[in-house]
């Protein structure tokens, strides 16, 4: 990645962000990973001033810590995080979804099948960083009915949070069942059935924690 291919400065720090993350989500970066910025400059290409900015969006998503004389360090796993996170992460999809259902359900169906069928396509023992974006696109189809305001950013935040969680739960057996999960939400959405949306995103929600506890870490 090139510093022309980045663009502007708040569009640099984003991508360099979400570069870090990435690499923190899918296990490249583990739990106690000490991030050397003079590795990463050269790594991403970018001068310290961006990255030393996508530092400070990590450490808020609770994905970093920073200390005096290590600098930034990958946040280790918690389960009692893991639990808040889903917990939260519930509350904010089941508010998105009757949101959806009562606004545009139709648009929004379409948009949520668009995203699956891309996810649907992948190999899943493919590109797991493809698969990691698809699967986000498949949500924030959802997500988009909060708008771009207050409920947003923290929804983003949120997600950004357990998505190294979420990312524990992709094992064979939860991927069959996730997917099942995913096409009922979106013909449940095209039907404007608001109850079942709601009731299949608590389902997926705790499937989801589940698999990912039993696959945290001792």
């Amino acid at each position: 990645m090139s510093r022309a291919e980045i663009g502007a400065a708040e569009t640099r720090t984003d991508i360099v962000a979400d570069q870090i993350r990435q690499r923190i989500v899918l296990g490249n970066y583990p739990p106690g990973t000490r991030l050397r910025v003079d590795t990463l400059v050269n790594e991403l290409d970018v001068s310290r001033v961006p990255l030393r900015e996508a530092f400070r969006e990590l450490v808020a998503e609770g994905l970093v810590e920073m200390y005096p004389h290590r600098g930034a360090v990958v946040s280790p796993l918690h389960q009692q995080e893991l639990e808040d996170c889903f917990r939260l992460l519930e509350t904010l999809e089941v508010m998105a979804a009757e949101r959806a259902v009562r606004d545009d359900h139709l648009g929004v169906a379409e948009a949520m099948r668009t995203e699956l069928d891309r996810l649907d396509a992948l190999d899943p023992d493919g590109d797991r960083a493809e698969r990691l974006r698809a699967h986000r696109a498949f949500h924030f189809a959802m997500f988009a009915r909060l708008g771009e305001g207050t409920m947003q950013r923290h929804v983003r935040m949120l997600w950004h949070t357990c998505e190294r969680y979420i990312n524990l739960a992709t094992t064979g057996q939860r991927n069959e069942q996730a997917r099942n999960e995913h096409h009922q939400l979106v013909a449940h959405c095209a039907a404007g059935d608001a109850s079942m949306v709601a009731a299949i995103v608590r389902v997926h929600v705790q499937h989801a924690k589940l698999a990912a506890i039993s696959q945290l870490p001792s």
